[in-house]
């Protein structure tokens, strides 16, 4: 698929990270939880962050403006994005562990 997308100032674009269920039972992708951690693939221009593109940050669950696509010829939906402010980043996540629960 082809798109650009470049966030306006004062906003960062995340690819969030997929989370794999592993278990019998199906569940609705609509009931599933989002993952709260991804990782910033754009940042607007004059945007002051202490994150880079690249890094992989933590962020609360329902925060920002969540995005999906779908190819127009496959049809297959692509990986979900999120636009955020860069005061609802969290931590950058250093390290290969699984985020497995965030919240209360």
């Amino acid at each position: 698929m082809s798109i650009k997308l470049t966030p306006l100032p004062g906003r960062i674009l995340i690819k969030e990270d997929e989370f794999i269920y592993s278990g019998k039972l199906t569940i609705p992708d609509h009931l599933k939880r989002r993952p709260s951690i991804g990782t910033i693939i754009a940042i607007g221009v004059n945007t002051v962050v202490e994150a880079k593109i690249g890094d992989r940050v933590l962020y609360p669950m329902y925060s920002g403006t969540g995005l999906r696509f779908r190819n127009a010829k496959t049809q297959e939906s692509e990986t979900p994005m999120r636009v955020l402010v860069p005061e609802e980043i969290l931590c950058i996540v250093e390290g290969d562990a699984e985020l497995i629960e965030a919240g209360a």
